[in-house]
């Protein structure tokens, strides 16, 4: 339950961290193959916001800032092996929560960057606070959806029971909404108690592998974690020689993403390469899994498993 629950609140966070910046920043872009950050030093972005500019350029480099660290951040490998295991973490978790606090003492007034709040105190096991802040958010707006939502989940995760009379008011406010969220929470579960497989073995049908990727160093080179998946996929390969595979991650450095250097590094271990198809534009787990079903869909789904 804890995985679980540290996976979907990492997930919940960067959906906040583009959320207010599709709201606020004029300063950041997002692409189809990866966030981009505007050339701008830490040093830069911290003048501008000691420098009583006008507010919204305080915020939109505040924002900026809790970005870069979303992406950049040092010091993860701790998080990722005790916490994390099968996600690539691009940030300090307790730098965006600094960053998060100056935000709101500039705005105070507004929520959504009270949920980016609570939802990275969340991922820093912070579970009662974050969910103080949410009840605060919901006496000032009761009847705002996505922090009603947010304290659903979280408080049922932290409690492992769901409260109906939320549930109950959810669907008050968007019963269609309600639905969706429910059927996609119960896909969950059932994804969730599903077993594994993890044994290298000979399938009886072809199949189709996805092999995710993994953040590439400053230097566009893999990291050994990398290096241990592809070893794996190398042997799931050679025992079923008919079989295909999707290396799937974006996030180019020095010109090199990770399907580009997965997909080199299985032919220079010999396998062909028809049978490596690349998926170049994803930019963390979700989309790895979303453009990884894009690329099987547009090959004969009934030939692979």
């Amino acid at each position: 339950m804890k995985k679980f629950k540290l996976v979907l609140l990492s997930i919940v966070t960067f959906l906040f961290l583009v959320g207010c910046e599709s709201k606020d920043s004029a300063t950041m872009q997002t692409t189809s193959s990866q966030t981009t950050i505007q050339q701008s030093s830490t040093e830069e972005l911290t003048t501008v916001v000691e420098n009583n500019n006008p507010t919204q350029e305080r915020i939109d480099a505040l924002l900026e800032q809790a970005m870069y660290y979303y992406w950049h951040g040092d010091d993860l490998k701790k998080n990722e092996e005790e916490f994390f295991k099968g996600l690539t973490l691009k940030g300090d978790q307790d730098v965006l929560e600094s960053i998060f606090k100056q935000v709101i003492e500039i705005d105070p007034q507004n929520t959504d960057y009270q949920q980016a709040l609570a939802s990275t105190m969340l991922t820093n096991d912070k579970t009662e606070e974050a969910l103080d802040l949410l009840d605060n958010i919901l006496e000032q707006d009761p009847e705002n959806y996505d922090v009603l939502m947010s304290h659903y989940v979280y408080d049922g995760l932290n409690n492992d029971s769901f409260d109906e009379e939320t549930l109950e008011k959810l669907n008050d406010i968007d019963k269609e909404r309600t639905d969706d969220f429910t059927d996609d929470f119960d896909l969950i579960e059932e994804v969730r108690e599903n077993k594994i497989a993890t044994d290298i073995k000979e399938y009886e049908d072809d199949h189709l592998f996805v092999l995710l990727g993994y953040a590439l160093n400053e230097n566009g080179e893999m990291e050994e974690t990398l290096e241990n998946r592809l070893e794996y996929a190398l042997e799931l390969l050679e025992k079923n020689p008919d079989s295909k595979i999707i290396v799937t991650g974006g996030v180019p450095q020095e010109g090199n993403t990770e399907a580009k250097v997965m997909n080199q590094w299985l032919i220079d271990h010999d396998i062909d390469e028809d049978r490596i198809i690349q998926e170049g534009n994803a930019t963390d787990t979700i989309e790895n899994a979303l453009f990884s079903l894009r690329k099987a869909s547009e090959l004969m789904p009934t030939d692979y498993n």
